[in-house]
């Protein structure tokens, strides 16, 4: 579990720092193509190609860095080859003020051969936080 653990923590990071750039294709490009989000009071995001589009909201309210924080993971399969994380978000202002922050669920399968844990579906969160990330 140590291995997932950092593979997704790696993952978050590469994601934060697209954000704090202002990459927002790059965001794409890191969730699976078939990924779905879920997104507060918004229609449900199909893939990975709208993502970016999905972002510029959070960017239009001012919007400048994230932090995540892992409350619990764990295997869902008894081989480990799908893998849950329950957390916390907090999309930030330049002066630390928060934009909107919630909880999260992210379901991660691993990859054939690599044990590289993707990100397939986001079940539920409260505000705005997506998932689906390869």
């Amino acid at each position: 579990m140590e291995g997932a653990k950092a593979a997704i923590e790696a993952k978050k990071a590469e994601w934060k720092r697209h954000f704090e750039e202002n990459n927002l294709k790059a965001i794409g490009e890191i969730y699976a193509v078939d990924c779905k989000l879920l997104p507060h009071g918004k229609p449900t995001v199909h893939g990975r190609h709208d993502i970016p589009d999905g972002l510029k909201e959070l960017r239009m309210k001012g919007t400048t860095s994230l932090s995540w924080e892992t409350d619990e993971l764990g295997p869902m399969t008894g081989n480990g080859d799908v893998i849950f994380e329950l957390g916390n978000y907090k999309f930030l202002k330049s002066d630390g003020s928060s934009v909107t922050e919630g909880k999260y669920v992210h379901l991660r399968k691993a990859q054939t051969f690599q044990k590289h844990y993707s990100f397939i579906h986001h079940l539920r969160h409260r505000t705005f936080l997506y998932s689906a990330m390869e």
